[in-house]
């Protein structure tokens, strides 16, 4: 159901795709953040020993094939230039390759043209109709800064351990209507005061974040949203990462965060505004504590170890009258006061309202993620939506509750973890001892008599999903959480 769903929203995005129309990046000043692409001999050479073995092994001459000596000629086109395809800007991330006019001929100078790698493999010698509409699709997505499938490992490995789900445990653990009482903290001195009032817990309420997505998805505008014109964008692709290693970098990390023009309404201004994930190491300022001591804002996956000094007495014996195991360590989605002296991700949107309203102050900076912006999801938001409340008015309950679970379910796909960094192989007995002697080995598994199950390491890294989408959701429903207890 997820995964139909999320087709469904993806395939709305482009409802307006045309073929025959020309779609060009658009000059978003949020683009400076793009590392230009600088060739290097080394790299010159490599690509040069690649083309000459690339066309003798398909047969053509490689006689007239681009030259290392003809460095600083593809030097100069470089620099400036750009994808003859879809027109895109070359980077660190997407380097350029040299596509073939004439399929038939080698790599001459007189035949190549500069091409993005994605481009030119798609290109190839396939059906030309194909390779237009998939060629186009992605011209289309550049040009309204729409989501594409991570591509940097790094920034997979950064996003992945913050896609949480399931219970929260983030307040008191123990309430009983109409017996507990309602409990207060205090910070005082250099100790934390519990104290309950005279008022009887009534009800135990849980916090429905799954029904909050297709409003944190649509950038429908809200009031209650002082950044972006009132309405909050989704990330499209990447577009680059600043590791904030010397000051200079941290500097340009911070640059991008406090940008004072996420406050504005005009579209011209919005437009520059880079949107981002941060990762960061910081904590509420000491003096606001007790402002927020009772209802945290920083809603993160905390693990800690079980222990009577860490839980507190009363916990630590509930769990050992329930044999349940202590001193180990238990992984929960909490609410802190601070990052916990851990570097912790955030989407921009959760960041700045920390900072502005919550008194956040961030203590170090090692990460900026920045990515293109989007309110594409809008219309798929709004179109089931309609369905649901005429579904509702018709009383018809089965149309009414698919309309909610797909719009609720349709973010889940992107967070599920689909990437393979393993291949599998079936060999025989003496196939898998010869697989033991491969440097890619993994593991294997005896499935019969004389069949087994081979695993290898994947050599480059493969994600099939817009992680940073998920993301972004589960951050900006805690944005819409935050900003309600305000």
């Amino acid at each position: 159901m997820a995964s139909c769903a999320n087709g469904t929203k993806y395939k709305m995005c482009c409802d307006d795709l045309d073929l025959n129309s020309r779609y060009v990046n658009r000059d978003d000043q949020a683009f400076v953040q793009f590392t230009p692409f600088e060739l290097t001999q080394e790299h010159q050479n490599k690509k040069v020993a690649s083309y000459n073995m690339q066309d003798t092994k398909a047969g053509r001459d490689t006689k007239d094939n681009v030259k290392e000596s003809d460095f600083q000629y593809f030097r100069d086109i470089i620099k400036g230039g750009q994808c003859w395809f879809c027109e895109v800007r070359f980077t660190n991330k997407n380097p350029p390759t040299l596509d073939r006019i004439d399929n038939s001929l080698g790599h001459s100078k007189n035949n190549v043209q500069l091409a993005c790698q994605w481009c030119n493999v798609k290109r190839g010698n396939g059906d030309p109709f194909i390779t237009k509409g998939l060629i186009q699709l992605k011209r289309y997505y550049l040009a309204k800064g729409l989501p594409m499938p991570l591509t940097d490992e790094d920034t997979y490995h950064k996003l992945r351990p913050n896609i949480t789900g399931g219970l929260a445990n983030a307040f008191h653990r123990y309430n009983v209507k109409d017996e507990t009482h309602i409990n207060k903290l205090k910070f005082e001195g250099q100790y934390v005061v519990s104290y309950d009032l005279d008022h009887i817990m009534t009800h135990v309420c849980g916090y429905d974040f799954n029904s909050l997505y297709p409003s944190v998805l649509s950038g429908i505008p809200h009031d209650f949203i002082k950044y972006t014109g009132k309405r909050i964008y989704m990330p499209g692709y990447e577009l680059d990462r600043i590791e904030c290693k010397t000051d200079y970098q941290k500097y340009l990390g911070l640059k991008i965060i406090n940008n004072p023009l996420r406050f504005s309404n005009k579209q011209s201004e919005i437009d520059s505004v880079t949107v981002f994930v941060a990762e960061v190491k910081g904590h509420i300022d000491y003096k606001y504590i007790n402002d927020y001591i009772n209802c945290p804002p920083i809603i993160r996956k905390y693990k800690y170890k079980t222990l009577e000094s860490v839980i507190g007495d009363f916990m630590h014996q509930h769990m050992k009258n329930n044999s349940l195991k202590t001193g180990g360590e238990e992984n929960k989605l909490t609410v802190l006061l601070s990052t916990m002296g851990k570097y912790m991700c955030f989407y921009s949107y959760y960041l700045w309202l920390l900072i502005d309203d919550c008194h956040f102050i961030i203590d170090d900076v090692k990460c900026v993620m920045t990515f293109s912006k989007h309110i594409g999801f809008e219309s798929f938001v709004r179109k089931f939506m309609q369905q649901r409340i005429q579904s509702k008015i018709e009383g018809n309950s089965g149309g009414e509750q698919f309309s909610k679970i797909a719009m609720n379910s349709s973010y889940g796909s992107d967070g599920m973890n689909q990437e393979h960094f393993s291949d599998i192989k079936l060999c025989d007995i003496h196939e898998t001892f010869r697989k033991h002697l491969n440097g890619r080995f993994k593991s294997d598994r005896k499935l019969g008599d004389n069949l087994y199950a081979v695993e290898f390491e994947q050599q480059k890294f493969n994600c099939k999903t817009c992680l940073q989408v998920a993301f972004a959701v589960l951050d900006c429903a805690k944005f819409y959480d935050v900003s309600s207890c305000r």
